[in-house]
């Protein structure tokens, strides 16, 4: 490439492919501000929907990643399960435990463990 072609390149204004992506780049900016820094990609990605720009998820992402924009967790939102065994005043297992509690000890399941593994033999649940 020669030398004037490149100062040409370069010294050119924005097109419009570009003035577009900036747009959209501060339009994320924007959304991603406005929701504490929380927002992914597939949260941002819909109000950009309801405003018009017609991008993928995955553009999102990257102009997220271009950006540095990075979701903060918030640490308050508990896991379902965790949260489950709250309300029930059941402590906290772990994932898969099937240990026996004191407040469910005299509490017969084996109606609804035949019931599911009928339901499992049929097909409606799988691996």
């Amino acid at each position: 490439m020669s030398e004037s072609w490149y100062y040409k390149w370069r010294d050119r204004p924005p097109t419009g492919r570009e003035q577009q992506r900036q747009q959209l780049a501060s339009g994320i900016e924007e959304i991603f501000t406005e929701s504490g820094a929380t927002y992914g990609s597939p949260k941002i990605f819909v109000p950009l929907d309801r405003r018009g720009w017609r991008i993928p998820v995955n553009t999102v992402a990257k102009l997220k990643a271009e950006l540095g924009l990075v979701a903060q967790v918030d640490q308050t939102v508990q896991e379902p399960g965790r949260l489950r065994d709250r309300v029930l005043g059941r402590p906290h297992r772990g994932a898969g435990c099937l240990g026996r509690t004191p407040q469910f000890e005299g509490i017969d399941d084996s109606q609804g463990l035949r019931h599911s593994h009928a339901l499992a033999s049929q097909g409606h649940f799988r691996a």
